[in-house]
């Protein structure tokens, strides 16, 4: 992994973290026009058939996580990339966003006929996007109705009342607080796979 800030093209430098910098050495982005600090990797079939895991995978021993306001998240997710998948009303797509612990994040668009549209976002580009969207509460943990999957199993986990556990194993336990049940978005959670 890269060290220190996000250089990128040089418009942006420092905009993002050592994880943004890694994905941009990984693949050819292009910025999308009249949106500041968000690029593309333009026909690429490779990587528009990869998950939005299978991405970020490369950054990080352990790349997943939860959705919700904080107390929900998994525990130690400072040194995580938080994976959220989640719906818009503004646009058809499901919507993937893997935010980065050191700024900045990806967010995918998964296409109806199964390929997927990853956009390198800046950390101020991140936050423009999903606010655009519609999407800001997911990123920075406001209200949110939430279903947990453990990461890797696809096993889904049902939601409980508010306080309750929604993993199984006490070792990879999520909450689910009252502002998480009361929102108008849906995410879809990770918890991680520690073992």
């Amino acid at each position: 992994m890269s060290d220190g800030a996000f250089v990128g093209d040089g418009q942006f430098p420092g905009d993002g973290g050592a994880r943004l910098q890694t994905l941009w050495e990984a693949w050819k982005w292009k910025m999308i026009p009249n949106c500041p600090g968000r690029y593309v990797v333009k026909k690429n079939k490779v990587l528009a058939a990869m998950p939005l895991e299978a991405v970020v995978a490369p950054l990080t021993d352990r790349p997943a996580t939860s959705g919700g306001d904080e107390a929900t998240s998994v525990p130690c997710l400072d040194d995580r990339i938080r994976i959220i998948h989640t719906r818009s009303e503004k646009i058809a797509d499901n919507v993937q966003v893997a935010v980065f612990p050191d700024g900045g994040g990806v967010i995918t668009y998964a296409k109806p006929n199964g390929a997927f549209v990853h956009t390198l976002n800046t950390q101020s580009g991140l936050e423009r996007k999903l606010a655009g969207l519609g999407l800001i509460d997911c990123l920075h943990g406001g209200e949110v109705f939430c279903h947990a999957e453990a990461l890797g199993d696809g096993r889904p986990l049902d939601i409980y009342s508010p306080g309750e556990l929604i993993h199984p194993n006490p070792s990879q336990q999520s909450f689910v607080s009252p502002r998480a049940l009361m929102g108008k978005s849906t995410c879809i959670a990770h918890t991680s796979m520690d073992h």
